[in-house]
């Protein structure tokens, strides 16, 4: 069984899956140090992301996945994973 229900995203709760392929804006660091937005590109759904940050307006997130960081819409989150993943 799959929970695919959008969530508000709760900051104290850090570890969340996507609910579907979901849009990401790679976030960089440039030569000096400044936040600059890298490649978008789309996280795989499953993705097993870790909160790392408020997002750039209310309905983003940042996150982390694969030692890089993104901002994602916070309705592509969700707290629900398959059944096959759970057993």
């Amino acid at each position: 069984m799959i929970i695919d229900t959008p969530i508000p995203v709760d900051l104290q709760r850090t570890h969340y899956c996507l609910a579907k392929n979901a849009p990401a804006m790679q976030i960089l660091r440039d030569a000096s140090g400044k936040l600059r937005l890298g490649t978008l590109i789309k996280l795989p759904e499953e993705a097993e992301v870790e909160i790392c940050g408020e997002g750039y307006n209310d309905r983003t997130t940042k996150v982390c996945w694969e030692g890089a960081t993104y901002y994602v819409f916070s309705d592509d989150l969700r707290t629900g994973r398959s059944a096959a993943m759970s057993a």
